[in-house]
């Protein structure tokens, strides 16, 4: 996750969010850790690379992964990957919104 500061834009976009066991993150953002996210415009989701993020698809699915690869530009679909090695292709045209994780917030 981004150790670097945000930019006021990016304030007014941030919400914390909290992990569930589910998300697989370990040891990076475990379960009832929380996490500062930032929603970021569809436009922004081909820079992704390597970020932990927020990803929202097929309209039930809301997950917590890694970016594994980012294919949004050549085949329209982004591999997501857990920390235990665990891995998901979505298609572009399945994604409903992506927040990167900006700050793990592990004890509050």
């Amino acid at each position: 996750m981004d150790k670097q500061a945000m930019h006021t834009n990016e304030l007014k976009k941030a919400f914390i969010i909290e992990a569930t066991h589910f998300d697989n993150m370990q040891p990076i953002l475990p379960a009832s850790a929380c996490a500062l996210a930032i929603l970021l415009h569809p436009d922004q989701y081909d820079t992704l690379m390597n970020d932990f993020v927020l990803i929202s698809f097929n309209i039930k699915n809301i997950m917590i992964r890694k970016i594994a690869a980012n294919n949004l530009r050549t085949t329209n679909s982004l591999e997501l990957s857990t920390l235990d090695g665990g891995t998901i292709t979505v298609r572009r045209s399945d994604i409903n919104f992506i927040c990167v994780l900006k700050k793990a917030i592990v004890d509050l």
